[in-house]
């Protein structure tokens, strides 16, 4: 803010006072004397000091400053003549962060920073891993917020437009038993539904089941026959796959439920995925038998379909050129007397002659199929 005034006397003391403001400070500047009938303009930079608590509003430019942490310097410049054209940029202290609770958890889940200065907030991370969202609780003195995924310990710290303060204090960021890459499930024409996940690292992971909802329902139910079995501990990559042939035309929710080694379950998130055929087998001779794709070529997806001599498992795999397996379509018990048809979508994979294996008790069938893009 600018205050200009105009003298005609000898002696000149002058006193500003904030407007409306709950604090001001004052400023005087005396310039000597002058002659009778001499004028002389004095042009003063004010800045206020925290006339609101803890953040800053705004900057008046009538006549009017609200806000807070201003710097509490204060300039003038008796200089007569041209009048002091320089711009006061509000001083805003950076967020203080004090403590937080709990001081562990999982990722995901909810954890209060105490401290201040948090108002404008611009960032909250943990050992350097960013939340994805957060709120500050006015006055500014709280911030709310998630653990982010990330298994470590380390400082957490908050940005504001005054900078950035970490706590002294380490937060512990207790891993997940299991660290889902991806869960993703699509109908399989005629063959229910196909359900998959990868993860990233296993701790004591016993396994999975599925459970499942209709959309008309509100409780989920699990699966007969639906556990997959984990891999313990382990940093590698691990997938998993299962098909829920019992999937008729609806809206259906997923969901899966892992088990540690010590009986400790957990939930993910559901997905949803729609069904718009009812599951329908044709009826086929009790042999061993793997069609020939359709259509082929094909872009992005194809059909195949096959039948076994005996009900027993059944696994169809597609190998690129190298013999390295892609992908596996079909893993399951396979019913004889009926044809099994699997949907092949290959929108990730590039162009080029790929082979698919069915797989039944001791006999195997190869063909191959072209993917043009």
């Amino acid at each position: 803010m600018k205050t200009t005034i105009t003298i005609t006397c000898a002696i000149l003391i002058l006193m500003f006072v904030g407007f409306g403001l709950t604090e001001a400070q004052t400023v005087s500047s005396s310039i000597g004397i002058l002659p009778a009938g001499k004028s002389v303009t004095l042009t003063y930079d004010v800045r206020v000091k925290n006339p609101v608590a803890n953040h800053v509003t705004q900057v008046g430019t009538q006549g009017s400053v609200s806000g807070s942490n201003f710097a509490t310097v204060l300039t003038n410049d008796p200089d007569t003549g041209a009048p002091n054209d320089s711009t006061k940029t509000p001083v805003v202290s950076a967020p203080n962060v004090v403590s937080f609770a709990p001081t562990s958890g999982m990722p995901g889940s909810p954890v209060t920073i105490n401290g201040s200065h948090f108002t404008g907030a611009t960032g909250v991370a943990f050992n350097g891993v960013p939340v994805d969202s957060f709120t500050v609780v006015p006055p500014g003195t709280q911030i709310t917020t998630v653990v982010p995924n990330a298994a470590s310990t380390g400082k957490v710290s908050v940005t504001g437009p005054g900078g950035t303060t970490q706590s002294t204090d380490d937060y512990t960021v207790i891993p997940l038993p299991i660290q889902l890459a991806s869960f993703t499930g699509y109908e399989i024409p005629g063959s229910g539904v196909l359900l998959r996940w990868t993860t990233v690292s296993e701790i004591n992971n016993y396994g999975f089941n599925v459970y499942r909802r209709i959309e008309a329902q509100p409780d989920f139910s699990e699966l007969p026959n639906s556990f997959i079995p984990g891999h313990g501990t382990t940093n590698e990559p691990q997938h998993y796959e299962f098909r829920d042939a019992s999937a008729t035309a609806a809206q259906w929710y997923y969901r899966l439920k892992q088990t540690d080694l010590d009986g400790t379950i957990h939930f993910t998130d559901p997905i949803q995925v729609s069904v718009l055929t009812a599951v329908k087998n044709d009826i086929a001779p009790r042999e061993f038998s793997l069609s020939q794709n359709y259509p082929n070529p094909f872009n992005p997806s194809t059909q195949i379909k096959f039948s076994v001599e005996a009900t027993g498992h059944a696994q169809l795999d597609v190998f690129n050129i190298l013999g390295q397996r892609v992908v596996t379509l079909y893993n399951d018990i396979a019913e004889a007397g009926v044809y099994h048809t699997v949907r092949f979508d290959a929108t990730s994979l590039s162009s080029g002659m790929y082979f698919y294996r069915l797989q039944s008790g001791t006999k195997t069938q190869l063909k191959k199929l072209m993917l043009l893009k």
